[in-house]
């Protein structure tokens, strides 16, 4: 496992808020319009993070269903986004307000919900 994934886990199940940058937006997680939604998208996602590491930091928070880098279906390189999609929305709440804006792989991802 990767220094990144493990410093991951250490910052959540410490209850630490990781170091981000300014951020002026509301979280995706506290508007009305995202309520009972359970599948979130993130952006930002290094091409270093495998698909087992990504999996494992979503799964801190809950079950999933299903989660997935897209990538190019050529190369099977990371498009640099996935999608999560958690059992409950509970969870998926949970994980948008921890890691929207976490670094990971020394790029900060963006979670929210997908439409």
């Amino acid at each position: 496992m990767d220094h990144h994934v493990l410093l991951a886990k250490n910052i959540i199940a410490d209850q630490q808020q990781p170091a981000r940058p300014p951020a002026d937006e509301i979280n995706p997680a506290d508007l009305p319009e995202n309520q009972g939604k359970t599948q979130l998208i993130v952006n930002y996602v290094s091409h270093q993070v495998s698909d087992e590491e990504f999996r494992e930091v979503f799964s801190q928070f809950g079950s999933l269903d299903e989660s997935r880098i897209i990538r190019d279906k050529h190369s099977l390189r990371s498009k640099g986004f996935g999608f999560v999609y958690f059992q409950t929305t509970k969870d998926a709440h949970a994980a948008c307000r921890a890691l929207n804006g976490f670094e990971l792989y020394e790029k900060w991802i963006k979670v929210g919900f997908a439409d």
